[in-house]
């Protein structure tokens, strides 16, 4: 089983910390540091936001740290359908 733990940027201060789950899908937006990169668990909660839009992803953006190696174990992660965990 891979484990990946992964600190998401401080804009998303609303999460109420620990999600787990498949990666269902990856979305990419070309707007610089604006969630760039999305990431779902199939419709495991990840905020409180009550937009159910928005609630079900956690974000990526190419300036925060380590981007590269995140997105890397990410893809991996998703195309071997292996368990993730999230913590903020």
């Amino acid at each position: 089983m891979l484990f990946l733990a992964f600190i998401i940027s401080p804009l998303a201060n609303a999460w109420d910390g620990v999600a787990t789950g498949t990666i269902t899908k990856i979305d990419t937006i070309n707007e610089a540091n604006n969630y760039e990169l999305r990431v779902f668990l199939g419709s495991t909660a990840m905020c409180n936001n009550p937009d159910p839009t928005v609630k079900t992803w956690a974000f990526l953006n190419s300036s925060d740290a380590n981007c590269k190696a995140t997105l890397a174990n990410l893809m991996l992660a998703f195309s071997m359908e292996k368990t993730v965990t999230f913590i903020h």
